[in-house]
């Protein structure tokens, strides 16, 4: 039997509020770090190949608890 936490209209209302002040920050993340990228290109101190093979590399090196990006898990999936 599956247990479903029950929230009032305010804890539902918070926890919306927090979901969209993560996208936002992801958001801006994500602007930041392609804004470096685009600028190191320009500048000639990498190339895109370069930055995906190291995306790559990366993707395929394990994390603490064993499982890769490439895997398709996360530490968060039930074992």
């Amino acid at each position: 039997m599956e247990r479903y936490t029950r929230y009032t209209p305010l804890q539902e209302i918070n926890l919306a509020a927090k979901l969209a002040d993560l996208r936002a920050a992801d958001y801006h993340n994500a602007l930041f770090l392609s804004a470096i990228i685009e600028l190191l290109i320009e500048k000639k101190l990498l190339t895109r190949e370069e930055l995906q093979a190291k995306a790559q590399q990366l993707d395929e090196q394990p994390f603490a608890g064993g499982w890769t990006l490439a895997d398709g898990c996360s530490p968060w999936d039930a074992r």
